[in-house]
């Protein structure tokens, strides 16, 4: 067949069109709690396994093609998908020979649509959370719709005011107190919505890791001198570089709380509110703190460990529990939200399967270790100054609990403990001897070495 050269620019720009859609739609963003919607490029499971074509049937058989779920977003990739929403969540068939199929972990929809609950303005324009209910319980109304309420706040005329196809609530124009929708009901035409307060949405943490306090995420909003920090989306009293679309992922935006964008500071700082001061550090609290981190610790088998040990027995430094590499493992921090482990290198002992803290190691040739937290005795200290542990430790065999610190949990030192059981042991040592020299005096009687003289002995004596 003779293809011209107008049949061959059509067929190239059919195929350069069809894979320019099939690009567009790779959008980890999606909405439906089964995540059937998901079309992202996660490729890995849980547990970090290579995921199988879609399109191969090996190493593991299946059904799930792309012309039997056309609308499921299957084709020849190996992203995670839900086909048919037959699972809970996006999954995939696997490399692995002897595992068929695992799920998958990709972002929550809030941080892949870049939906968030956090604003700053007080009539919430700024607000891009998923809130789609009104104040009485009304189911809001898409944006991009006409019906049932012909409008004019359609997403081109307010590109930059969060509306979509979507009903989110909204405060388009900032023409409204708060954020606000068209309603699903005919007869109520738009009400406000309740969105959470920022302090709840914008999921501020005083506790940070990095020594130069790069990721803190706090709200203190004064300097070391208390001087009040200037808004950093602000240029004035004094201009600056540090803009919000610029330093977004250093926790710079539409506040005035103090940050460390850029690393380019050895703390976190802000430019201030007075004309003659420029910048000056800020002063928050100790990561330990902040955090809730402490080498205190009350299991045996250092369950309940949340302390920054980092290295293991024989010096190896940890590996992140968030990270698979250099070893795959299916601690998901997510999956053991409540054993302290997360986005970080410290020991713990997730899911009681050992006897002690450990983690897995940065070397590629050893998986694990065991590592070395301090003894509870040295680590908690109450206001008082005074040692704690816990009593039912020493009680299992544990030959390095000291029972001083086991005595000083019921507040008396332990002094007062000796002084008490010194004057018991006196007495009771006290009580037995006089007992002894009583059942001495008496056997000696019943044998009559000890018997009373006669009155006629006494006269010869002239005892009389």
């Amino acid at each position: 067949m003779h293809l011209t050269g107008d049949m061959l620019t059509l067929i190239l720009f059919w195929c350069f069109g069809l894979a320019a859609m099939e690009t567009a739609s790779d959008t980890p963003c999606y909405h439906n709690e089964t995540q059937v919607d998901y079309r992202g490029t996660v490729s890995r499971t849980v547990t970090g396994r290579v995921c199988q074509k879609w399109t191969s049937q090996s190493p593991n058989q299946h059904e799930y093609t792309s012309s039997k779920y056309p609308d499921a977003g299957l084709g020849d990739h190996n992203y995670c998908r839900n086909p048919g929403a037959e699972h809970h969540r996006v999954w995939c068939y696997t490399t692995d020979p002897d595992v068929r199929w695992e799920n998958c972990k990709v972002t929550s929809p809030e941080e892949a649509c870049e939906f968030t609950e956090c604003y700053h303005n007080e009539t919430q324009s700024d607000y891009r959370g998923i809130l789609a209910q009104t104040t009485s319980g009304l189911v809001c109304q898409k944006w991009s719709s006409q019906s049932p309420h012909v409008h004019t706040y359609t997403p081109d005329s307010y590109d930059d005011d969060g509306l979509g196809d979507h009903n989110q609530c909204r405060n388009p124009g900032n023409e409204h107190h708060s954020a606000w929708c068209f309603t699903n009901d005919p007869d109520v035409r738009w009400e406000e919505c309740k969105v959470s307060l920022p302090e709840q949405g914008c999921k501020y943490t005083e506790c940070y890791h990095g020594e130069d306090m790069h990721d803190y995420r706090g709200t203190i909003y004064r300097t070391v001198s208390g001087k009040l920090c200037q808004r950093w989306d602000q240029q004035s009293p004094h201009e600056h570089g540090y803009s919000p679309e610029k330093f977004a992922a250093d926790g710079v935006g539409s506040h005035n709380y103090c940050r460390n964008p850029g690393k380019d500071h050895h703390r976190v700082w802000c430019y201030t509110m007075d004309v003659h001061k420029r910048w000056e550090n800020c002063d928050v609290s100790p990561p330990k703190l902040a955090c809730g981190l402490t080498e205190c610790y009350h299991d045996m088998r250092h369950i309940d460990y949340r302390g920054t040990v980092s290295v293991t027995e024989s010096g190896r430094i940890c590996q992140r529990w968030d990270s698979q590499l250099p070893h795959s493992h299916n601690y998901d921090p997510e999956k053991f939200s409540g054993h302290g482990i997360g986005e970080h290198n410290y020991c713990r002992n997730p899911g009681y399967d050992h006897h002690r803290a450990w983690c897995y190691t940065t070397d590629p040739h050893v998986t694990w270790e065991n590592c070395k937290v301090p003894l509870p005795e040295e680590a908690c200290v109450t206001d008082n100054g005074k040692q704690v542990c816990n009593t039912t430790l020493g009680a299992q065999g544990r030959s390095d609990f000291s029972v001083s610190s086991s005595v000083e949990r019921s507040g008396v030192s332990v002094t007062t403990h000796l002084t008490i059981i010194s004057i018991l042991l006196n007495f009771i040592s006290l009580a037995a001897i006089l007992y002894l020299v009583y059942l001495i005096v008496r056997r000696k009687r019943q044998n009559g070495l000890l018997s009373e003289p006669s009155y006629g002995e006494l006269q010869s004596q002239g005892l009389s």
